[in-house]
């Protein structure tokens, strides 16, 4: 039994580095956008001030990243 665990760990795939490699003087550019509608429907008897029955956000931004320095980081296992 302990030899079939130590078989099967010993031919697991090495793990993925997801972090990206970047230099020094590098500039990353993200476009974010967001959007969202709103729809509300309410039914009473009692007269509430409330805000519009529908709303809608639309959300454009850029978000550039400058990478001023780099160091070396250890990878945990």
């Amino acid at each position: 039994m302990f030899l079939a665990c130590f078989c099967a760990a010993k031919n697991r795939p090495a793990p993925v580095n997801l972090f990206p490699r970047v230099q020094a003087g590098q500039t990353l550019s993200y476009q974010i956008s967001y959007h969202s509608d709103k729809h509300i429907k309410t039914q009473s008897s009692v007269i509430v001030a409330t805000p519009a029955d529908s709303a809608k956000i639309d959300v454009n931004a850029l978000l550039r990243l400058e990478i001023l320095g780099v160091r070396e980081q250890a990878i945990a296992r």
